[in-house]
């Protein structure tokens, strides 16, 4: 936090800036990747990372969010398995643990922002 929140806002009145508009106030840095977001596909991963800096943004009354840089990262996610069987009275119980590469996970750093209304009418 940067800046002075407001009050939250509705995520759909939050813009998505890729220059600096003329005049607008800091409100916060905000730092996202599409981490759990459970889209596949380059385009969906990043518009689930633009969804995620809306929402950040909005929490904090910033009705924009300047965007700074997108990257990627690797992905190093944890798995947890466990089985149970049973044959001619015996039982058996096996639990995994591992972890599965290879996946990434797109990533966002922008400025939430605080745009006046008749600026953010021009974006």
């Amino acid at each position: 936090m940067v800046g002075e929140a407001r009050p939250a806002i509705n995520v759909n009145a939050v813009k998505l800036y890729l220059k600096e508009p003329t005049q607008y106030e800091t409100v916060a840095l905000l730092s996202v990747s599409s981490d759990g977001s459970w889209s596949f596909g380059d385009q969906a991963q990043m518009d689930a990372v633009v969804q995620r800096l809306k929402e950040q943004a909005a929490k904090l009354g910033a009705n924009g969010v300047l965007l700074q840089a997108t990257g990627e990262k690797r992905d190093s996610s944890v798995y947890v398995g466990t089985g149970l069987g049973s044959y001619s009275g015996n039982l058996g119980l096996s639990v995994q643990l591992g972890r599965m590469f290879g996946l990434t996970d797109k990533t966002a750093e922008g400025v939430a922002i605080y745009v006046p209304a008749e600026e953010s009418k021009n974006p």
